[in-house]
């Protein structure tokens, strides 16, 4: 008998909310090549490995579930059903209800470097172009950021700001965003290189370890 599939969004970049009218992709985590669908009453929906829900409604949303198969027809191989996952449909013009995620990729930099900001936990469907990073000065700022003192002190956040698509502006935030510079207190850059040493005296002899970027 099959495993019990896991079910989950095809990008974890998104939420478990769609917008109406917007598309969302649902994948069964299974090794098997037969895949059937259904709604958690026990309605049928399709076959495959991943399912679309297209033009999303309140007709083709809800909680769904898949379970392996192999074959086309049922057998006792057949796996048990996935637990549920519950996909919400936002109304045209409707409220988000979870948080946006915001994210600073390194998570501490050396003045002068880059960062890539990142917004998710994002509704299905929603223009990502239509999200804005925002410094508690009121200053927009773009994605890769450019490090500087100044930012170190900055409370950063993302804002999802298509009005069209929801109401209101929903908006997360981060503290602050670290930087480290060559001025950084001892203690801080013993912290640094302390973690690099471990990660460093961790590592199978056998693996490739490259090293890149500023030790300054």
């Amino acid at each position: 008998k099959f495993p019990r599939p896991d079910l989950f969004l095809w990008n974890d970049y998104y939420s478990k909310e769609v917008l109406e009218g917007k598309s969302a992709i649902l994948t069964c985590d299974t090794f098997a090549q037969f895949v059937d669908w259904y709604y958690d009453n026990g309605v049928f929906i399709t076959t495959g490995i991943n399912y679309t829900i297209t033009s999303a409604s309140a007709a083709n949303v809800g909680k769904i579930k898949c379970k392996a198969k192999l074959g086309s027809t049922s057998s006792d191989l057949d796996s048990d059903f996935s637990a549920p996952l519950e996909i919400k449909l936002i109304p045209k013009g409707g409220t988000i209800t979870v948080t946006p995620v915001f994210q600073a990729l390194p998570t501490s930099l050396f003045a002068g470097k880059k960062a890539t900001l990142t917004c998710s936990n994002i509704p299905m469907g929603y223009d990502t172009a239509k999200i804005k990073y925002m410094l508690s000065n009121g200053t927009e700022v773009t994605s890769p950021l450019t490090m500087t003192s100044d930012l170190a002190k900055e409370n950063v956040k993302c804002i999802l700001t298509d009005t069209s698509a929801h109401s209101g502006n929903k908006e997360s935030s981060l503290d602050t965003l670290p930087l480290m510079t060559k001025d950084a207190e001892d203690t801080i850059k013993d912290n640094f290189y302390n973690q690099l040493q471990t990660t460093l005296v961790e590592t199978p002899s056998h693996d490739l370890i490259l090293l890149t970027g500023d030790f300054n």
